[in-house]
């Protein structure tokens, strides 16, 4: 579900970052739909809000949330030390791949339970 709405936005166009709340908000021009992805360290939820869709408005996706990052590249590749990476975006309109890396930990007793995750998505749609 992630994967496909991001892959299929066209542009970034809000980043907000502060130590409680994270959301990054893209659009799909084509299929005129607005999509923000929002964590919330309160609540410790990752939630996909999808706005201009008759099909999906908000869905939660993850909880015990404990962090999450949003990071984002433009196309170019750096080759150094053995190992390509992205280059990290200037400006929204730059942004080609969306990272995306989270944390949730639950308890089940005795046993604590830590998952990290990461991934990077490239849209697909972007327009220049």
């Amino acid at each position: 579900l992630l994967s496909r709405e991001l892959k299929e936005a066209t542009r970034v166009t809000s980043l907000v970052s502060n130590s409680s709340f994270r959301s990054v908000t893209l659009t799909n021009a084509v299929d005129r739909v607005g999509i923000s992805l929002v964590w919330d360290a309160d609540d410790r939820t990752l939630v996909l809000n999808e706005t201009g869709s008759s099909f999906l408005t908000n869905k939660l996706l993850l909880t015990a949330c404990d962090r999450c990052d949003f990071t984002l590249y433009n196309h170019a590749v750096t080759f150094g030390g053995g190992k390509a990476s992205l280059n990290p975006a200037m400006n929204l309109a730059d942004c080609k791949v969306l990272g995306l890396s989270w944390s949730c930990t639950t308890n089940l007793g005795k046993i604590t339970n830590r998952i990290t995750q990461s991934t990077r998505i490239a849209l697909r749609n972007k327009l220049n």
